[in-house]
């Protein structure tokens, strides 16, 4: 440093000129400024360096306009002085543009002047520039220091440029300029902006070799990079080595720990770490305690996160807006997971735990509460949160109506539903395309097709464009296969593009009216539209088949989906058991049953009573009561209709002793009889003593009661042959007569009496 400048007298600048210079940005002020120092240089650098000392550049250059319009020639010092105001204002272009008219009116830059100029681009980042200056330097011949090359170092780790900053380090020996600490630390701290660990310890280990002092300052910058990494071990690590070597650890050297430990989602050494601070006399501020609470936060810990900030209370450290945002992000992220595994009571609890411990829940807390509730079927519940959300002054926003109205969509409250939508319109929250397809879902859910439709028609109307799942929910409402069609014909008129969701809900609607072709065209039109089908598409094309009892159809189904790779299930398979049974094609139902086990995919009880009821057509009673043996074998719990089948079996297979040991079981069993079960026993009971009294056990459980009507007459519809003769011979002891009501017959065909009224006939024939 020139001896001139460490030499300028301080004591003679006067005060109120020095004030003046700091009072303010008025130009009157400024002039005053200027008019005491006029005539005299010496005041006039007092005065720019008492400017630069306290930033205020735009006076600095006012007074050094002034020296050149005074004929008071400024010296390198004087320019220095101004720039060094201009660098404590962040004014880098004045600066810089200071040092070129130096060069201009011969006054030759030093050192300091360009270190000075290198250090204000270094404040804004500007690393470029920086650069450049220390190679004008060289240029120069002004001899380079560990100063300069510092400054540019700085500004490299400002601007992110890491790899310079190294470059930079590694030139210093080049140019014989001795790395210091300042050096290092600067080349650490920009490896520690890109979070490269691993140069940042590197350099710590060259200081040792090169015997350079590492301080407080290298390690934090080695601890920061690390935690940026998430390497939460060797940031511990550092803390142990500073401590062994007698180096201070500070408050930045444990929060930068805790801040590693916070990204790797380590909170229980995050904790500790805290813990260690207090004992080791360190005091914690609330960016220690906030990375704690967000370390927690990260791993839903929320009782954790809810002690730290009661433990900063207590430690009289203020939390900021940071600590209970985080706390509140942490409640929040516990009340999400509440909610994924539908535990909607200890969301509520939650919810009451944080107004306890002065964390405010928001709109994020109350609808986690409120999806978790959603997910346990509490729909309830989550209205009334709604309704506290408005009540407490926190503002639910789309997403929260959102979820209710999904709520109620699942729990098939189609009214709440539209309810939920109508208010939406009366707030400051715009009902959105969920918002709509939710409440046309719980339309649809409801049997409220025609409302699920006039919801997709107001959609356009409210100028929300409805989407693929808008047009899937409404398919899904609609009860004729045909409105289906059209809605997909409509989804491509308006360019969007059908899911194969959509096509799969439309495949169903045709299954349920069993329009099995129309089935099969939509599954190839899911190819056509570049979609790829899934098991659902396929299953629900199956069922299409199996309610026609197309089996062959079905059966090809389920090879090709074999061809082209397409995973059957469960339900695959029950459906095309189904449609061999409807056709009463039991060999290959058996087949289909095995092969479930082969391609490993779990029979359950539908499958199984597909299989049995294919036997029972074909009067195969021995393998249905195998099969019925083999469902216990296989933990799959056979149920009414399971017994029922077997029953129907054993009665085609004049076997009345089995049927009646079935019907025994059944009332044994945790399942209960129904009029099915008292109808196929008592057909396989026709003309055994025991009938009777298997139907007055009927008549007095409730199974017959709406068989007879108030004037003394018999309806027939529903009851099998046997129980009807049973109920007309009981009610011939009590009437002489009355009238009997026969139905169709459930599987009566075109030209065929009723078996009902053969049955009756012939039996009063015998009488006669």
């Amino acid at each position: 440093m020139p001896h001139g400048y460490m030499d300028m007298p301080q004591a003679a600048c006067k005060p109120e000129t020095a004030l003046t210079c700091m009072s303010g940005v008025a130009a009157a002020a400024r002039k005053d400024a200027c008019l005491q120092c006029r005539g005299d240089a010496s005041v006039a650098r007092r005065a720019i360096n008492a400017c630069g000392k306290i930033a205020h550049w735009q006076q600095a250059l006012a007074l050094l306009a002034f020296m050149g319009q005074d004929v008071l020639e400024p010296n390198f010092v004087t320019y220095t002085s101004v720039i060094n105001a201009c660098r404590k204002g962040a004014e880098w272009q004045q600066a810089l543009a200071l040092l070129l008219v130096m060069g201009q009116i011969d006054v030759e830059p030093n050192i300091i002047s360009y270190s000075t100029v290198i250090s204000s681009c270094g404040k804004v980042g500007n690393w470029q520039t920086a650069v450049a200056l220390l190679s004008a330097m060289g240029r120069a011949t002004v001899e380079l220091d560990n100063i300069s090359h510092s400054a540019a170092i700085s500004a490299c780790e400002k601007g992110g440029a890491w790899q310079i900053a190294l470059a930079l380090l590694s030139a210093m020996g080049q140019v014989t300029v001795e790395c210091d600490t300042i050096s290092y630390n600067a080349a650490i701290s920009a490896c520690e902006k890109a979070a490269s660990w691993m140069m940042a310890l590197a350099l710590l280990a060259a200081m040792k070799q090169a015997i350079v002092n590492s301080n407080t300052i290298s390690y934090n910058a080695a601890i920061s990079a690390c935690g940026k990494a998430a390497r939460w071990q060797t940031a511990i690590a550092l803390l142990t080595a500073m401590s062994q070597a007698s180096i201070k650890l500070d408050t930045v050297s444990y929060n930068a720990a805790i801040s590693a430990c916070q990204k790797a989602v380590e909170w229980q050494a995050a904790i500790a770490l805290l813990n260690t601070m207090v004992w080791a006399v360190v005091e914690p501020n609330a960016i220690s305690y906030n990375s704690a609470i967000s370390a927690c936060e990260k791993a839903v810990e929320w009782h954790a996160a809810l002690v730290l900030l009661e433990a900063m209370d207590r430690a009289s450290v203020e939390p900021d807006i940071s600590s209970h945002t985080t706390a509140t992000v942490a409640c929040s992220a516990a009340i999400t997971a509440c909610g994924k595994s539908a535990q909607w009571w200890t969301a509520l609890a939650l919810l009451a735990e944080m107004v306890r411990a002065t964390v405010d829940p928001n709109t994020i807390s109350y609808t986690a509460a409120i999806t978790a509730c959603k997910e346990a079927a509490e729909w309830r519940t989550a209205l009334a949160l709604l309704a506290t959300m408005v009540q407490v002054d926190v503002q639910p926003d789309t997403t929260s109506y959102n979820v209710t109205i999904s709520s109620c969509q699942e729990a098939f409250v189609w009214r709440t539903a539209l309810a939920l939508l109508t208010a939406m319109g009366r707030t400051i929250v715009e009902p959105d395309t969920i918002s709509y397809s939710a409440a046309i879902s719980a339309s649809g859910n409801a049997a409220e097709w025609q409302t699920a439709l006039a919801l997709l028609a107001v959609m356009g109307q409210a100028t929300v464009d409805p989407n693929a799942f808008s047009y899937t929910a409404a398919i899904s409402a609609c009860m004729s296969w045909w409105t289906t069609l059209a809605l997909l014909a409509t989804m491509d008129q308006v360019a969007v593009q059908p899911k194969t969701i959509s096509y799969n809900s439309a495949i169903s609607a045709c299954g349920k009216a069993s329009a099995w072709q129309a089935a099969l065209t939509l599954l190839a039109a899911i190819g056509r539209a570049a979609l790829d089908p899934d098991t659902i598409s396929y299953s629900a094309a199956i069922s299409a088949c199996e309610g026609a009892a197309e089996w062959q159809a079905a059966l090809a189904l389920l090879a090709a989906m074999v061809r082209i790779i397409v995973e059957p299930n469960t339900i695959t398979f029950s459906a095309a058991i189904s449609a061999c049974e409807k056709a009463a094609e039991w060999r290959t139902a058996l087949a289909l049953l095995a092969e479930m086990s082969q391609n490993t995919v779990e029979p359950n009880t539908v499958s199984y009573n597909a299989a049995i009821s294919a036997c029972e057509k074909a009067a195969e009673w021995w393998t249905a009561l195998a099969l019925l043996a083999d469902m216990s074998q296989n933990t799959v719990e056979p149920d009414t209709v399971s017994y029922n089948a077997a029953i129907t079996a054993c009665e085609k297979g004049v076997q009345w002793q089995r049927a009646l040991f079935l019907f025994c079981d059944l009332s044994n069993s945790h399942h209960s009889r129904d009029i099915v079960s008292y109808n196929a026993v008592l057909q396989a009971l026709h003309g055994q003593s025991i009938g009777r009294r298997v139907f007055q056990q009927g008549l007095a459980g409730g199974f017959f009661d709406r068989q007879f009507t108030q004037s003394n007459g018999l309806d027939f519809h529903g009851m099998s042959p046997a129980a009807a003769w049973l109920a007309v011979e009981r009610y011939l002891i009590m009437w002489k007569c009355c009238t009997l009501i026969i139905g169709w017959g459930k599987h009566r065909t075109d030209g065929e009496a009723s078996k009902v009224k053969q049955v009756i006939c012939d039996k009063l024939d015998e009488r006669s």
